[in-house]
């Protein structure tokens, strides 16, 4: 389906200026509720399959998708799936607590894909110091689209590929904006959430170490490269959460974190340089939509602000309260929401 030409989000929450974290702020009026419709008669299928990859790697990917609905007049028109992609620490799953089956209710078949050597897809390759470059995650995500995403049609066959919107969070972000800046990738937009942006992480960890101090950044900095979020909720809210998440359910999901977590990084920050910066969309004109949180520790907001430019999605939209994984944090619905208004805004 063709985008219409991409309106700036019209949302209360997004942010006009600044230039660290102490400048994210909203306007003072409070965000009004995201104007989604009810879910029709839609109610998901979740399934779980694997895409085998060129070099027999089997990929693990998540879905939910609408329920086939009856013709007449309150059918929901085709629309383009998502496809979501975690950043570090993550896997497949952490967009299948909310995500995946919240959109597919709302009519917006939905896919999560674990990258490798993350949640139950195959290892890298032998010898590899991480899961892969952005370049090579990318070229993942293009078999996975091209394979249907490893759902069959009626008679067991790979389902057709269709063309999605590319969902991507912190280093997931910068997998997808290397895969919109491929014109071979096919792509129909492109959202991202928490993204690292396109110069990668190291100006923004300046900038916030500057804004935060140097003990508060060593402490983040020493719980991401030891790993304690995989056995300190105190850690992980820290990186991940706000200070609204209950602890039941952050002690819940650091347990995800710490059995989905892989023996080796998403991707190599040490050799990342050499793919940086990441180009613009090739499309002229392709949909995009960058948010994030304003209670987010990693990725600041003059880090949203150079990654909508880059990709050319206007004003980025900052979410109040909310920390880093906006998919998973206490106020994960007015990221969805937010999410949803932009694609009702350009797809339907």
């Amino acid at each position: 389906m063709a985008a219409r030409s991409m309106p700036r989000p019209s949302l209360q929450a997004q942010w006009a200026g600044g230039s660290g974290p102490g400048s994210a702020k909203p306007p003072p009026r409070t965000r009004r509720r995201p104007a989604v419709a009810a879910p029709a008669a839609t109610s998901s299928c979740s399934s779980a399959q694997r895409v085998t990859l060129p070099d027999g790697t089997a990929l693990e990917v998540l879905s939910a998708v609408p329920a086939p609905a009856s013709a007449g007049p309150t059918s929901l028109p085709s629309r383009p799936p998502l496809l979501f992609v975690h950043g570090s620490a993550h896997a497949a799953w952490c967009w299948a607590d909310h995500f995946l089956p919240w959109f597919a209710e709302r009519g917006w078949p939905a896919h999560a894909v674990s990258l490798r050597g993350r949640g139950r897809s195959g290892p890298p390759p032998p010898g590899a110091k991480a899961g892969g470059t952005l370049a090579s995650h990318a070229a993942d995500l293009a078999a996975v689209v091209g394979a249907g995403y490893g759902l069959e049609d009626g008679g067991g066959a790979p389902r057709a590929s269709t063309t999605p919107i590319l969902v991507g969070h912190s280093f997931g972000g910068l997998v997808a904006q290397a895969a919109a800046a491929d014109p071979n990738f096919p792509l129909a937009g492109l959202i991202l959430a928490s993204s690292v942006p396109p110069s990668g992480n190291g100006p923004m960890i300046a900038r916030i170490a500057a804004a935060t101090g140097l003990w508060a950044t060593a402490v983040t900095t020493a719980d991401f490269v030891l790993q304690r979020y995989r056995t300190s909720p105190a850690s992980a809210r820290r990186l991940f959460f706000s200070e609204g998440m209950p602890e039941a359910e952050v002690a819940r999901l650091v347990a995800l974190l710490a059995a989905d977590d892989g023996d080796k990084p998403v991707i190599d920050v040490r050799a990342i340089g050499r793919e940086l910066p990441v180009a613009p969309p090739a499309r002229p004109g392709l949909p995009a939509l960058v948010l994030g949180g304003a209670a987010d520790t990693i990725v600041d907001a003059a880090g949203l602000v150079e990654t909508a430019a880059a990709v050319r999605a206007g004003h980025p939209v900052i979410l109040p309260g909310l920390a880093h994984d906006i998919m998973l944090d206490v106020g994960w619905e007015a990221a969805a929401g937010a999410m949803a208004d932009w694609l009702l805004a350009a797809y339907v």
